[in-house]
C-alpha cells in the first residue's frame, strides 16, 4: 500500500510539472501568455503586482524555451544579419535567447535578465555601462518592459546605438491595443531621434531597422495622441488598398493596453535641475 501510494503523489507531482516546450503551436501560445502577462504587470500597483512579478518570474524560463524553439524555426538574428550586409562590426544584443548573433561575423555582447545559453551575460540592461555599438538589437523586451519604463528604455537603446537598431515588438502591441498604434509608435521614434529605414512583418512579429539621426529641431513639441489616431486612419486605409488583410488583423482577438509614455526632453531637465 505504502508503495502504490508514493506511486500516485510521484504521479500527481509530475502532472504540475509543465511539460517541456516541444511543438511550435505550444512555443507561440507559451510567448502570448507571458507577453499579455507582461502587459498586465505593467499596468499593476500594489499586491496586485507583487503577486504578477512572482508569477511572471515562475514562468520566465518556459517562455524562454519557448523563444529558443521559436527561433530555430524563424530567426529573427538571419533577419538582421541580411538586412546589415557586411559593414559592420560590433553589435549589442539585448535580451538574447540564443548564440545566434554571438556565432555571426559580429563581435557582439549579448545579455539578458536571466541568461540561459552559453555566451549571454546576466544582465539588466538598465545597468549595463556606457558604451556605443555600430548595431543593436532588441528583439520582443520592450513590450515584457514596466510601463514606465519603455521610454527609458528608447532613450537607452538610442544612446547605445552608433549606427542601426532593430526593433522587434509583437504586432498585436501596435494592432490590438486600445491605446497604441503604428503611427505612434513611428512619430515616437523620430521625436527621439530615429529614422526608419526597413519595416517588416511576419504574421506575428513587427521588425523594424533605424537609424539614428541629429535631428534638425529637438526642442519641437511630441505630437499629440489626436495626430496618431488621425495618421493610423490614413496608414490603415493605405494599407487596405496595397495589400490583402493578414490573419492577425482579420482574426477577432481581445484587445491589450499596450502603451509607451513619452518623457518630453524639457520635462526631464525641469526635474534634474529640481
Amino acid at each position: 500500500k505504502c508503495e502504490s501510494m508514493m506511486k500516485k503523489k510521484g504521479r500527481r507531482a509530475s502532472l504540475l510539472v509543465a511539460p517541456p516546450v516541444g511543438s511550435r503551436r505550444v512555443a507561440r501560445r507559451v510567448t502570448s501568455e507571458f507577453h499579455a502577462l507582461s502587459g498586465r504587470l505593467s499596468a499593476a500597483s500594489g499586491r496586485e503586482r507583487e503577486a504578477l512579478e512572482a508569477e511572471v518570474e515562475a514562468k520566465r524560463r518556459r517562455y524562454q524555451e519557448a523563444s529558443q524553439l521559436s527561433t530555430r524555426l524563424y530567426s529573427t538574428s538571419r533577419w538582421v544579419l541580411r538586412t546589415l550586409g557586411g559593414r559592420y562590426e560590433t553589435c549589442l544584443e539585448v535580451g538574447a535567447v540564443n548564440g545566434h548573433l554571438l556565432a555571426s561575423r559580429l563581435r557582439t555582447r549579448a545579455i539578458d535578465l536571466r541568461a540561459a545559453c552559453p555566451g549571454v551575460e546576466a544582465l539588466d540592461f538598465f545597468h549595463l555601462e556606457p558604451g556605443l555599438y555600430d548595431v543593436v538589437v532588441c528583439s520582443l523586451v520592450l513590450n515584457c518592459v514596466a510601463l514606465d519604463r519603455r521610454w527609458e528604455m528608447l532613450v537607452k537603446l538610442k544612446a547605445h546605438c552608433r549606427h542601426r537598431l532593430f526593433l522587434v515588438l509583437p504586432r498585436a502591441c501596435v494592432e490590438r491595443s486600445s491605446r497604441f498604434t503604428l503611427a505612434k509608435l513611428k512619430n515616437i521614434l523620430t521625436d527621439l531621434g530615429f529614422a526608419l529605414l526597413v519595416e517588416h512583418r511576419t504574421m506575428k512579429l513587427l521588425h523594424l531597422c533605424l537609424k539614428p539621426t541629429t535631428r534638425k529641431n529637438p526642442k519641437r513639441r511630441f505630437r499629440s495622441l489626436d495626430d496618431d489616431v488621425d495618421a493610423a486612419a490614413a496608414e490603415s486605409e493605405d494599407a487596405a488598398a496595397s495589400e490583402p488583410p493578414s490573419p492577425l488583423e482579420t482574426k477577432a482577438a481581445p484587445t491589450n493596453d499596450f502603451d509607451i509614455v513619452v518623457t518630453p526632453p524639457s520635462s526631464s531637465c525641469r526635474r534634474r535641475r529640481g
